[in-house]
């Protein structure tokens, strides 16, 4: 459904919007990070609405942000490589509109590994990944624990430091490697690091750390 605010004299409010494949895995892991990662360095989430419309396929996703978007707003949807058409054309129609998109093949847990390892093994479905990760959780991986982000992030969220590292790596080793293949053709691949630096700069847009401390910086 789209959202709607009220359009008077004074400007819009920028809203960040997050449109996901996954009910509760990426849902739980952004809030997570929102709430747990940004929240601990005194920064404060305004206006990031994170959600899964009806039609949860890819281009039901970039429907559902085109139909948000408001003047001034962010939009980005998220999703796997499950067996969904259309892929190719949702990654051109968002290309098109300035809505970013974060792809994870074979699925979210891609990113959830590379806290722990870095890996290039391709896996076959999500269960097979799922059974790997179990070993990295004291009672074995969920897809929908609400503490997700906590769990694989650590407590001094150390591990975050490394999946980020990991997933560069991962994206540039597997470009190089199959030159001429669209992303939406490859396993693994995984650029969830790149909505977590987005949330960075909408909220150091609109807020100041009360505590004088800064956000993580990537490059370092």
């Amino acid at each position: 459904m789209a959202r709607q605010r009220k359009v008077g004299k004074r400007s819009i409010r920028p809203v960040m919007h997050i449109f996901t494949e996954g009910e509760r895995t990426e849902i739980n892991y952004v809030r997570g990070y929102i709430n747990s990662y940004l929240r601990s360095r005194g920064y404060t989430a305004h206006d990031i609405i994170i959600e899964q419309p009806n039609d949860s396929s890819p281009f039901g996703l970039l429907t559902a942000a085109r139909q948000s978007r408001l003047p001034m707003d962010e939009m980005w949807i998220v999703f796997d490589c499950d067996q969904h058409p259309h892929k190719p054309e949702t990654f051109k129609g968002a290309m098109e509109d300035g809505i970013g998109v974060v792809f994870s093949s074979i699925s979210f847990e891609t990113w959830i590994l590379l806290h722990f390892t870095y890996s290039t093994r391709a896996y076959a479905s999500c269960v097979d990944l799922m059974k790997v990760l179990d070993k990295y959780y004291p009672n074995g991986y969920d897809k929908a624990m609400n503490n997700l982000f906590e769990e694989t992030a650590g407590a001094d969220h150390s591990r975050l430091v490394t999946a980020i590292a990991n997933a560069k790596r991962l994206n540039r080793e597997m470009l190089k490697v199959n030159v001429g293949k669209a992303i939406c053709e490859l396993n693994p691949y995984t650029n969830v690091h790149e909505l977590l630096a987005a949330i960075d700069a909408f909220i150091i847009k609109k807020s100041k750390p009360k505590n004088g401390s800064r956000i993580f910086d990537r490059n370092e």
